[in-house]
């Protein structure tokens, strides 16, 4: 399948669903990160919903492996918390990007119509000034006629 970065084939002993537990601060997940990352800090934030703490303990630097998961002797799925954190932030972004978006499209369209009425304004006063002139150049030939005649 096109994106998929790697395939598992465990034995059913491996897989074996064992229940979550409380994290017992063993840091077997910190020894097996290639990365350098805190997964227990991580998952902890995570699963509180404090996306900027994760963000500044390095979730954009997690590859995902999986290690930490697959030694965690208190069998917290790490990887998931991570994988939701990342997908949160992304839709996060994406709002935060269609609301600047949106945004901008109703400024311009402000500007737009601010525009259209300026113009409207100077054709209104330009066809004023026009028939004023109009009118005096009527006056002045009005004279003229009763005068020649």
């Amino acid at each position: 399948m096109k994106g998929c970065n790697g395939i598992l084939a465990l034995t059913a002993k491996e897989v074996s669903e064992n229940q979550e537990s409380p994290c017992i601060r063993c840091a077997s997940c910190v020894q097996a990160c290639p990365c350098g990352l805190l997964p227990l800090d991580m998952a902890a934030n995570a699963r509180a919903g404090n996306l900027d703490a994760v963000t500044k303990l390095g979730l954009m630097d997690c590859i995902a492996c999986g290690s930490c998961s697959y030694v965690c002797p208190a069998h917290i799925p790490l990887v998931q918390y991570f994988n939701y954190a990342k997908g949160e932030l992304a839709s996060r972004q994406r709002a935060k990007h269609k609301q600047d978006e949106t945004k901008r499209l109703i400024e311009q369209r402000n500007e737009r119509m601010a525009a259209q009425e300026r113009a409207k304004k100077e054709m209104m006063e330009r066809r004023k000034r026009e028939a004023a002139a109009k009118k005096a150049a009527a006056a002045a030939a009005k004279p003229k006629q009763e005068a020649s005649a």
